[in-house]
C-alpha cells in the first residue's frame, strides 16, 4: 500500500496543474488508508508497518503536502501522533476500541485534553452525523 501512494505521488509530481488541486486530497486519502489498514494488522505487522509509514508521513509533513482543512479534529490528531510517535498512536488506538460515548470522550481527553474534546464536539455539532473512520465498525 505504501508503494501505491508513492506511485500516486509520482503521478502528481509530474503534473503540476493537477498537483495544486489534488495534493491535499491525496494526503487525506493516504492517512485514512493507513488508519484503516492499521486496524486490520496483527500486532507484529503493525510495528513493522509504522516503522515505514511514520517517516514517510513525516517527510510529507515536512514537504508541506498536507492541507489540514481537509481533516476533522480526530483525523488531524491521529496524523500528528502518527508522525510524532507511532508508538503513542498505536497505544491510543488500542485503548479506543471500546464502544460508547464515554470511552470516546476518555480517548480524546487522554490524547489531547479538553481542547481536543471541545474541537471534536464542535465538529460534530457543525457536521452532524458524518461517519468518521473511527465510528465504522471493523469487520471481524
Amino acid at each position: 500500500m505504501c508503494d501505491e501512494y508513492t506511485e500516486m505521488q509520482r503521478f502528481l509530481d509530474e503534473r503540476p496543474e493537477l498537483k495544486a488541486q489534488l495534493q491535499g486530497i491525496l494526503m487525506r486519502m493516504k492517512v485514512d488508508t493507513y488508519r484503516w489498514n492499521d486496524e486490520r494488522l496483527v500486532d507484529e505487522l503493525r510495528e513493522q508497518f509504522w516503522e515505514k509509514a511514520s517517516p514517510e508521513l513525516k517527510s510529507d509533513w515536512d514537504a508541506g503536502c498536507f492541507d489540514l482543512s481537509l481533516f476533522d479534529p480526530r483525523g488531524e490528531t491521529d496524523l500528528r501522533l502518527m508522525i510524532k510517535s507511532p508508538r503513542a498512536y498505536i497505544d491510543s488506538r488500542f485503548g479506543f476500541k471500546k464502544p460508547g460515548k464515554l470511552n470516546t470522550f476518555k480517548h480524546y481527553f487522554k490524547i489531547g485534553g479538553l481542547p481536543l474534546v471541545w474541537r471534536v464536539l464542535t465538529y460534530q455539532r457543525t457536521y452532524g452525523d458524518n461517519p468518521h473512520p473511527d465510528d465504522v465498525p471493523v469487520a471481524q
